[in-house]
């Protein structure tokens, strides 16, 4: 009997550590074809490109923490897409919270030359959806605040 359990725990292990390949796989095709995506949508909230890389980064461990909801999902680019540019908008709250106590304008926050460095625009449908999507879901309070 415990020949039979040890059998099935190292068949439960061996599906376990292909499963968690197939994972990292999957984590990977994903960041890979979607980083830069992921920071440009947030660097569009932030206007920031070291705070739109960080957001990037962090919606990418989160996708790696949440993986065993989220890869069943029938697309989970857009889970990971939501999620940062939801990072973003949580930033942007906090830097709105930090100039209102300190009485600096958070026009004077974003440099132009960021947006081309990080946010070069390309000739991807999807990209400038996405930015046109985020930007028409800003109140026009926070869009004013963005220029």
């Amino acid at each position: 009997m415990n020949q039979l359990m040890a059998i099935g725990h190292k068949s439960e292990l061996r599906e376990r550590a292909i499963s968690d390949a197939a994972a990292a796989n999957v984590f990977e095709t994903l960041v890979t074809e979607h980083y830069l995506r992921l920071v440009k949508i947030a660097y569009a909230v932030v206007r920031d490109a070291s705070a739109a890389q960080d957001i990037a980064q962090d919606g990418c461990a989160l996708l790696w923490q949440q993986r065993a909801a989220v890869f069943v999902l029938p697309a989970p680019e857009r889970w990971l897409m939501k999620t940062c540019w939801l990072l973003a908008k949580n930033q942007r709250r906090r830097q709105h919270r930090q100039a209102a106590r300190s009485n600096v304008s958070l026009r004077e926050g974003g440099d132009e030359s960021e947006l081309a460095a990080v946010a070069a625009p390309t000739n991807d449908p999807v990209v400038d959806l996405i930015a046109r999507r985020v930007w028409d879901a800003l109140p026009a309070t926070e869009r004013e605040l963005l220029w």
